[in-house]
């Protein structure tokens, strides 16, 4: 369960998802929301951690106060977020998988 203290305007609260995990957390930004559920995600469960081509970041906090969910929905490049995290080799090998998809179609 998570709970805050609503009204702090710099930071909002965004659910975030790739692959088979989810994450609610606050931010400053959809892609810093990304990046750090990213990092938790790595950090407690190293080998079970599974990452889409996109990580999907949205932002509950405008959401609920506009009810406007697709211009709050930020659909992030995955190879981008990991290189975020400072996970430059994982960045390198996700994009080399994702170019190799490509090259079959």
């Amino acid at each position: 369960m998570f709970s805050r203290k609503v009204g702090n305007e710099d930071r909002d609260l965004f659910l975030v998802s790739s692959s088979d995990w989810e994450t609610v957390l606050e931010a400053a930004t959809a892609s810093e929301a990304a990046t750090l559920a990213l990092e938790d995600q790595l950090e407690k469960r190293p080998s079970d951690t599974n990452i889409s081509t996109v990580v999907l970041s949205l932002n509950l906090s405008k959401t609920l106060q506009e009810v406007d969910a697709p211009n709050n929905l930020h659909v992030l490049y995955a190879p981008k977020i990991l290189a975020n995290a400072g996970l430059h080799g994982e960045s390198k090998r996700l994009q080399y998988i994702i170019d190799e998809i490509k090259s079959l179609s």
